[in-house]
């Protein structure tokens, strides 16, 4: 399949002398170029890897990684000039800015406000900052609900600053790989009517990452304020949100904090993470700095000496996201249609099931962004823990076939699956060589 992408490709200049330096320009997208199963942009990519787990680290094209390298390359120059001249403050107030119009409609009345943006190395970091602040407010006893489907380093965060404060985590369980967004927030309203202690806080997932399912965030976060005190506040974990859910509008959550990875879906380089809250003037960067005290939009800017240049090339990223078209789909359309197709093929091929049984056997599209739990063949031995690194299944896609696919087993109940993401890279090649590979170690098994 041919892939097509409008972009507008950054002239490449010469770094000026010092006192004279000029700013690289910011992505533009012009001129049209035919994509090919390996386009152009991504051909830093090693050739001979089918690369079906993007939404672990991402991947950027190469325009953006110009953008970034001119920045690099000012910075190695002459960073007295970036930093004491006060560019590289403004730059990232810039680029978080950019950042912003990504988590709200196109169509918004008003951009959100400059000083409830920030940028930050990752979702951990965001997450950091404010379980920093539930912990500096808390009392004990207060109760935090959050998934069982919460990223782990999440649950670690929550542990070390507020637990160690005298928090309570309250873990809801999310039904494994539900059919409807029904069965979901039934679910999650039976168990907050059960709650004796109405929590003060929740962590709650956008789109989960193990299993990958695009959780209703917004009728959750209703649910869970209903039984939840007067000054809750709420933190969605939209890590893989940006560039692979649609219509995103984090006014429209009603949640107090939103984060998500730009370099996961939004073609950013890594890494940089968007943070929004109306209470980041009272929030602080968990890394103590000179700006400590201002508030984090402030204090993101400059927590000690680092390479800036993934933030700084940020609006390119976003440039290059708006413009990317594929008969007349953006990314995150072309992504999710291209990820249920290709996650159909593999359970004719594999004939497998299903996750869960709904009225068409299948999970409702909005459950769906752009990354498809696939069950693996009931005969494939499976030890792979999902998401951790050790050797098994996935370890013999890479290093016997050239295949990077997330593969897990969680359960005797519930069986092994493959979490299946389809980058705008991909081809349906890709998808043939996995189900290929898979049914061969089954026979070698």
């Amino acid at each position: 399949m041919a892939h097509r992408c409008i972009r507008k490709i950054s002239q490449s200049r010469r770094i000026v002398p010092p006192h004279s330096q000029r700013l690289p320009q910011r992505c533009t997208f012009a001129t049209t170029s035919t994509l090919t199963p390996h386009p152009s942009d991504f051909d830093h990519h090693h050739t001979r890897i089918a690369r079906l787990n993007h939404g672990s680290f991402g991947a950027c094209p190469k325009p953006v990684l110009d953008v970034q390298a001119e920045y690099r390359n000012l910075w190695l120059e002459q960073p007295d000039a970036l930093y004491f001249n006060g560019k590289l403050h403004q730059l990232q107030r810039d680029a978080a800015k950019a950042a912003g119009t990504t988590l709200v409609p196109a169509t918004a009345a008003t951009p959100l406000q400059d000083d409830h943006l920030c940028l930050t190395e990752n979702a951990t970091v965001a997450a950091c900052a404010v379980a920093k602040k539930w912990g500096d407010d808390l009392q004990p006893g207060d109760v935090i609900v959050l998934f069982d489907v919460a990223y782990k380093a999440m649950v670690n965060v929550l542990e070390e600053y507020c637990v160690k404060r005298g928090a309570v985590l309250h873990v809801l369980k999310i039904p494994f790989l539900a059919p409807t967004k029904a069965e979901i927030l039934d679910s999650v309203r039976a168990q907050m009517q059960e709650m004796t202690v109405a929590p003060k806080y929740a962590f709650l997932d956008h789109v989960s990452s193990q299993p990958a399912v695009c959780l209703p965030i917004t009728e959750l976060i209703d649910i869970v304020r209903e039984h939840g005190q007067d000054n809750m506040e709420v933190a969605v974990d939209g890590a893989h949100s940006v560039g692979s859910v649609p219509d995103l509008d984090v006014l429209g959550m009603n949640c107090d904090y939103f984060f998500s990875n730009l370099h996961k879906w939004a073609f950013a380089p890594p890494t940089s993470t968007v943070l929004w809250s109306p209470k980041l003037p009272e929030t602080r960067h968990p890394v103590v700095s000179w700006a400590w005290g201002e508030g984090m939009s402030e204090e993101s800017l400059f927590p000690g000496t680092r390479d800036f240049s993934s933030f700084l090339a940020v609006p390119a990223a976003i440039e290059y996201l708006n413009a990317w078209e594929n008969d007349g789909m953006n990314s995150q359309e072309f992504c999710h249609a291209r990820v249920v197709e290709a996650a159909d093929k593999l359970r004719f091929e594999w004939d497998s099931e299903y996750p869960s049984c709904g009225p068409s056997g299948a999970m409702e599209d909005c459950l769906i962004a752009t990354q498809a739990m696939v069950r693996l063949p009931e005969a494939l031995v499976v030890n792979d823990v999902p998401g951790q690194v050790g050797k098994g299944v996935r370890d013999v896609l890479r290093e016997e076939y050239n295949i990077e696919a997330a593969i897990g087993n969680f359960g005797p109940e519930r069986g092994s699956f493959v979490r299946l993401s389809w980058g705008v890279y991909n081809h349906s090649k890709d998808i043939r060589r996995l189900s290929n590979a898979v049914l061969d170690i089954v026979e070698d098994q």
